[in-house]
């Protein structure tokens, strides 16, 4: 539409349509509106957003309409409804158009869909069109108004909407003439994706006509497809507007709030994912996943700017996997999710290795991106949805998963889970891909076949981005891994406490299979303990506690299981008796009065106050000391100090060691004469009654999205101090339960051969060793009761009479149930391996995470007016400043030298909202909060 005539009748129409004026069915403007634009760009610029808006509103000046009240339910002007019948009337007609040329007919095609990709947003956004939009779009078609008599102040005529000529009378006005318009809409546009001469290439017939129709094949070779379609870059640009307008159908999550999504029904997506025929579903997940997989993101391409981010290629096979995420991850009212089904289906080991070349391709990219690369600014631009994919793949699909955890695979993604969660941990805008890749990582902790793998050594550790590197390390994946939360811990300086609960899971679930734990890995495991039982942390709110009890659960199923070959690891226990024995006598005005202590040390001394801060001079001691009566109170403690903990030094001279031994310390301490024999791997005796606690029964395993408690922690803020008052009796309550005594025991144990001078021969003797394995393993077992075999056998029988019973909601993904065993007699931690537990919570925050990517992408790739979403009021997540579409801050055209450095100058001054207004937002959104 480059003459300036033919932009200014597409404006003229557009005031017409927004004016006072009714318009008929017939009236010429309509056809416009898909005749006259040539590309996107003329629709989205010429009609703005605000002219959008004003057609949801009603027009009190129409016959027989009246002003709504705020907050009142009405209908929007009868233009537009005029113009969405028309759009989709047309949409149908041009299916049966045999007459017009393949570029006549796919304009016109293209330019329905870019009007209703227009409007949709809007009517999505306007609370007072609910009512008016479940009517509309999801209610059996009934006959329209046609005329009104102003006379008699009443209708004189009835119509079909998508059809005029059909004609109705009056007591027909509540039959049902067709199936919702909001099916026949989405029928129609699943159609255009294999549509010959719009998607697929078509072909001449002998009359010179081409052969347009439907035609089910899949776009690319790949998974389902073995024969190319032979798409052109023009099938593919058509292909990307109409899985654009599909996206847009179902984007009505954005206009919710997060508490808002998991129960909500949104009836675009519970059509597409119910109700279509099980082939076309196929299809459709195979030609998106094929044109994903396809894609190389590392071929050689010009810098990207604004123009790179409408290279249609890229926005295609965006468009591809957001599809895929938001059709997976959607929870129908009932029935199954055909979509997720269709992917939990997938089993030839073929497409899961052509799945892995696909999603390693991408989300391995920014790992070996070299700093000198000319499209470096393009690494990885839909990594974040590819973890997201695999993700719902590992969930949904027993197999694939049985794939991972069983081969190399596994490990590989291990690595670049960590690699992003390290190199996010720093960076606000990138804290939701921060949580994924941990919830990832806990999902594949839950399986014994992914743990098992985890004693494989290490090796090649230089090769690794200095993101993050260990420095001197050498061990096992299961090393690296605890290493590599250890370092997450401890820089994040208590930024990540909202997922605490998941890192320390994925230790208590990787830890009955730990083999060979290096000493520098042990003294870390160590360390973290005291981080946990600092008092800052342990009395900062009423469930800090719980994360402590899983570590220490952790700590005994190595104990359990592989005694004999975690000799470091129990050394370093040894040295750090002094930490575990203050926990065992701690009182509450001890505590109190140890944190407050050093946080007077530390203001004095002007430190800065994180996670992993040390108080030289502080006493253990103090914590169990008696104290002058005093009210039990937080106050004081200053909030950042909730793993400030003291480095008392041992009066022995296996005190000497810091917990938080590096690789040097470890092997300078490895040196140290061994006298007592001490540090060597204690023969033990039988564990008393004592020892023998009480520990909850397994816990059912699921990777379903069900309701529950579990992972709440993970997803919503700490309970601050100023709103929790510890006492006695609230310690008593849970500090009975923490399961110290086995370690407790080794400690003993370890004392006790000093004691009696017994020979280093006898103490490392395989007798003692099998003895002190045995006891350690009963005092275990007697401690949780729910893991012998029968026991075990009734939680089973237990979890399938639970599971028989739950809601289609609460079964969502259950065709990827199942968790994957081994050989081995492996005994796992009290409470059983814990996986990513989905709730309300965790679903409105995934879902936020999954839109606000949708968001960013078309406010990339359409600035200004042209944003799909930019305009709108968003409320699934929390958008950050507001940008102009010219700006300082965002400067265009001729200014672009001079207002860059403007802004650049001006960023400094601190002015509060300086920035901000309405309309499109700057690049960040609170989604990933």
């Amino acid at each position: 539409m480059g003459v300036s005539e033919s932009k200014i009748a597409f404006k003229q129409s557009v005031f017409k349509l927004i004016g006072d004026d009714v318009l008929q069915p017939d009236n010429d403007i309509f056809a416009k509106y898909w005749t006259i634009p040539e590309r996107v760009d003329d629709v989205f610029d010429l009609w703005v957003g605000g002219d959008v808006r004003v057609l949801t509103y009603t027009n009190a000046s129409e016959p027989g309409a009246r002003k709504a009240s705020p907050g009142e339910q009405c209908s929007p002007m009868t233009n537009l409804e005029t113009l969405l019948y028309n759009a989709i009337a047309q949409l149908e007609r041009l299916q049966k158009d045999t007459e017009q040329p393949d570029e006549l007919v796919a304009r016109q095609i293209l330019n329905c869909m870019r009007i209703l990709t227009r409007v949709m947003p809007f009517i999505f956004e306007a609370d007072h069109l609910r009512e008016w939009y479940d009517k509309f779009f999801w209610q059996p078609r009934k006959p329209q108004f046609l005329n009104w008599d102003e006379k008699r102040d009443t209708h004189t005529q009835l119509f079909d909407g998508l059809d005029p000529s059909k004609l109705y009378s009056k007591e027909d006005k509540d039959k049902e003439i067709g199936p919702p318009l909001g099916e026949t809409l989405i029928d129609l546009v699943v159609d255009y994706l294999f549509w010959r001469g719009l998607t697929l290439p078509s072909q001449q017939e002998d009359s010179g006509k081409s052969d347009r129709g439907y035609e089910l094949k899949v776009w690319k070779t790949g998974i389902g497809c073995s024969t190319s379609s032979k798409c052109t870059s023009e099938h593919e640009r058509n292909q990307y507007e109409v899985i654009r307008l599909l996206l847009t159908l179902t984007s009505s999550t954005l206009y919710l709030r997060p508490d808002q999504v998991a129960l909500a029904n949104n009836k675009a997506l519970t059509y597409l994912t119910t109700k279509l025929e099980k082939r076309v579903v196929n299809a459709i997940n195979c030609s998106c996943l094929n044109t994903v997989l396809r894609f190389n993101p590392n071929l050689w391409t010009i810098p990207s700017g604004w123009q790179g981010a409408r290279d249609t290629k890229k926005l295609l096979v965006l468009n591809c996997i957001q599809f895929l995420l938001v059709t997976m991850v959607y929870i129908p009212p009932e029935g199954k999710n055909l979509f997720r089904s269709s992917m939990g289906a997938l089993f030839r080991p073929d497409d899961f290795q052509f799945i892995h070349h696909g999603v390693n391709l991408v989300i391995s990219q920014p790992m070996t991106t070299s700093n000198f690369s000319i499209g470096k600014s393009n690494a990885g631009h839909h990594a974040t949805e590819m973890i997201s994919f695999l993700w719902e793949l590992i969930q949904c699909n027993k197999r694939f998963r049985r794939y991972l955890c069983e081969t190399k695979v596994g490990m590989d993604y291990l690595v670049i889970f960590l690699f992003y969660a390290r190199d996010s941990v720093a960076d606000e805008t990138k804290q939701g891909l921060m949580r994924m890749v941990i919830f990832v990582i806990q999902s594949l902790s839950a399986e014994a076949a992914f743990c098992a793998k985890l004693n494989t050594p290490f090796l090649h550790v230089s090769s690794l981005p200095p993101v993050m590197r260990i420095e001197n390390f050498h061990g096992s994946y299961a090393d690296f891994l605890i290493c590599s939360i250890h370092c997450l811990i401890t820089a994040s300086k208590g930024r990540l406490e909202p997922v605490y609960p998941a890192l320390f899971n994925i230790i208590k679930n990787v830890a009955p299979y730990a083999k060979h734990l290096q000493r520098a890995t042990s003294s870390k495991l160590v360390n973290l303990f005291e981080m946990l039982s600092a008092p800052s942390f342990c009395l900062k709110n009423d469930t800090n506690h719980v994360i402590l009890k899983n570590l220490l659960d952790a700590c005994n199923a190595i104990l359990d299981n592989h005694y004999r070959e975690n000799q470091q690891f129990i050394r370093v226990l040894i040295a750090s008796k002094k930490h575990f024995r203050a926990l065992q006598q701690i009182t509450v005005e001890g505590a109190l009065a140890e944190a407050e202590r050093q946080a007077i040390e530390r203001k004095d001394r002007g430190d800065v106050l994180s996670p992993t801060s040390h108080s030289r001079g502080s006493s253990i001691d103090s914590m169990r000391r008696p104290v002058a009566p005093r009210t039990p109170s937080l106050a004081n403690v200053p909030e950042d100090t909730r793993f400030a903990i003291g480095d008392d030094e041992d009066e022995d001279h296996e005190g000497n060691e810091n917990a938080d031994v590096d690789e040097k310390a470890d092997q300078r301490a490895s040196k140290t004469p061994d006298a007592g024999g001490e540090n060597r791997v204690p023969t033990p005796v039988r564990l008393s009654e004592k020892a023998r606690g009480k520990q909850p029964a397994a816990v059912r395993l699921s990777t379903s999205r069900q309701t529950s408690t579990t992972s709440l922690p993970t997803l919503t803020p700490v309970t601050t101090s100023q709103n929790f008052q510890p006492s006695e009796q609230w310690l008593e309550s849970w500090y009975t339960q923490l399961p110290l005594e086995p370690i407790l025991k080794v400690i003993e144990d370890s004392e006790t051969r000093k004691q009696d001078g017994v020979s280093a021969r006898t103490s490392t003797s395989s007798a003692p060793e099998e003895q002190h394995d045995a006891d350690v393993r009963r005092a275990t077992t007697a401690e949780q009761p729910g893991l012998g075999r029968e026991a075990r056998q009734s939680a089973q029988l237990t979890r399938q009479s639970t599971d028989s019973g739950r809601s289609a909601q609460a079964a969502y993904g259950a065709d990827g149930q199942g968790h994957l065993g081994t050989k081995d007699n492996i005994r796992p931690a009290a409470g059983g391996p814990v996986s990513f537990q989905w709730t309300a919570v965790a679903i409105g925050w995934y879902n936020a995470l999954i839109w606000s990517r949708i968001y960013l992408q078309e406010a990339e790739a359409f600035q200004g007016s042209g944003g799909l979403y930019s305009s709108t009021d968003i409320k699934l997540f929390r958008r950050q400043g507001a940008s102009q579409e010219i700006s300082l801050k965002s400067p265009k055209g001729a200014i672009d030298a001079v207002g860059a450095s403007l802004a650049q100058r001006i960023s400094s001054i601190s002015i509060p909202d300086a920035f901000t207004g309405g309309g499109a937002t700057s690049g960040q959104t609170g989604a990933g909060r």
